[in-house]
């Protein structure tokens, strides 16, 4: 029997012990920790049986919880009860460090952009040019190699893989690739927080390297006394024509400084995703929370993603669903805001912006879009303009959502 404790689980197994057979949603059950069988694994006595679970909760040996059953189906479920959380108190002073810190992820994508690619001045123009190690210009290059294109985020089949390396599961993949492929933990390639704590190595490294040292020119001798003569400097003439001028490499500690804060602040941001996540779970919900970043063209653009599960009610399957609420950057005028709820019989779909053309055009193409949608095969489906708050606003239930005041 395996248990799931972080939303993510394993398939039941085929034969179900009697006591779990009577298990029903909103249970409380007592439990204890016998030990670890791996840095996911663990082992419960529960009700009174011995389970094996699945579990990123920092869990230890002669723990004990209350855990509530917050699924059945397709997967059990169990989450520890809010009163009973082990670790809140960690997950509260980690959430303090982060939020200050946070910022977004666009900004610095675009910055990263910048420095690797090659400067092309005009000709009259003054230039400055930036030495930075080649180690430093790699590290942003492995940046923005994981940051999926438009065509990659608008593919379905493909869109889990790119969920799975923006940052939000960096720890599972490299357990994963400790467990699975050489025993020792590695850094995977394409994961977005993993390559910005190199590109923060680098920085660090970079910025402990000394300042270039000038070379000053011996000074020249009088002949007659042999002593040291003052130097004469020759008057500069004024240059005909444009001229480009390009100063001597120097290393820029105030846009390495710059580049450093906006890293930071972009692994905090996706640290704040993860405790948000794993707050959620710890009271007994599955919430995650995503920042995906887009390349589109010469820019990047962020998506704001938040998806939520709930189980079914009973035996009643059709209760089960799945929430998404999605925030996106259409240009510089407009965001457009949505709810998208599936379940097994209907598909609902609350769109708005508060920009009026993009308001139009939705309402325009919204029969058009529904019966595209069922033309893929989904029989109930429902589109329409509701009033919604800012992403950071939202929360878990629709009814968070909607702005009862405008």
């Amino acid at each position: 029997m395996q248990v799931h404790l972080s939303g993510i689980g394993l398939e039941p197994p085929r034969h179900i012990p009697p006591p779990i057979r009577n298990w029903m949603l909103g249970q409380l059950l007592d439990a204890s920790v016998i030990g670890r069988s791996g840095k996911n694994s663990i082992r419960l006595r529960l009700d009174g049986i011995e389970v094996r679970a699945t579990t990123a909760l920092p869990l230890q040996q002669g723990d004990k919880l209350t855990l509530k059953l917050t699924q059945l189906r397709p997967v059990i479920t169990l989450s520890p009860a809010a009163a009973h959380s082990p670790g809140k108190a960690r997950i509260r002073t980690a959430m303090n460090q982060a939020l200050p810190k946070q910022q977004a992820l666009a900004p610095l994508l675009d910055r990263m952009s910048a420095i690797s690619q090659p400067a092309t001045p005009r000709t009259g123009e003054f230039i400055t040019k930036t030495r930075l190690p080649t180690a430093l210009i790699q590290a942003t290059h492995k940046v923005l190699r994981t940051i999926p294109s438009l065509p990659e985020i608008s593919d379905a089949a493909r869109l889990p893989a790119v969920l799975r390396r923006i940052g939000s599961f960096a720890e599972s993949a490299v357990q994963y690739q400790d467990h699975v492929a050489t025993k020792q933990t590695g850094l995977p390639e394409q994961d977005l927080k993993w390559q910005l704590l190199r590109l923060r190595g680098e920085l660090y490294n970079t910025a402990r390297l000394p300042a270039p040292k000038t070379r000053q020119p011996p000074p020249s001798t009088n002949p007659a006394t042999g002593r040291p003569q003052p130097s004469v400097v020759p008057p500069t003439t004024a240059p005909e024509g444009p001229v480009r001028i390009a100063s001597e490499p120097s290393l820029e500690v105030d846009s390495l400084r710059t580049l450093s804060q906006l890293v930071e602040g972009a692994i905090a941001k996706i640290e704040t995703n993860q405790l948000k996540t794993v707050a959620a779970l710890l009271d007994g919900d599955f919430r995650l929370v995503l920042d995906l970043p887009v390349a589109i063209e010469d820019t990047y653009e962020v998506v704001q993603l938040q998806i939520s599960q709930e189980g079914p009610e009973g035996d009643d399957d059709a209760s089960a669903a799945t929430t998404i609420v999605i925030e996106v950057p259409v240009n510089a005028d407009a965001v457009l805001r949505a709810v998208v709820t599936l379940t097994p019989e209907d598909l609902s779909i609350k769109l708005w912006s508060a920009n009026l053309r993009l308001r139009q055009t939705i309402a325009a193409e919204r029969e058009t879009l529904e019966d595209r949608l069922r033309a893929n095969g989904l029989a109930k489906v429902s589109i329409s303009l509701e009033q919604l708050k800012p992403f950071e606003e939202w929360g878990k239930k629709f009814d968070t959502l909607i702005d009862v005041t405008a």
